[in-house]
């Protein structure tokens, strides 16, 4: 999984680690923890994803 988050970052603390962190995003709220880099690309493909995500 890529989240785009470090586990040492700030928002991570005693009861919030980055497995609870994508553990309570899962399955409804998958745009929050995935990597936004991810679906920024350019080629081909482009509109099939974008709609696919969407």
């Amino acid at each position: 999984m890529f989240t785009g988050r470090s586990p040492t970052e700030g928002t991570f603390s005693d009861s919030l680690d980055l497995h609870k962190f994508a553990e309570d995003a899962l399955p409804d709220r998958t745009l929050e923890i995935a990597d936004p880099t991810m679906w920024l690309h350019s080629g081909q493909h482009d509109n099939s994803t974008s709609i696919r995500i969407q």
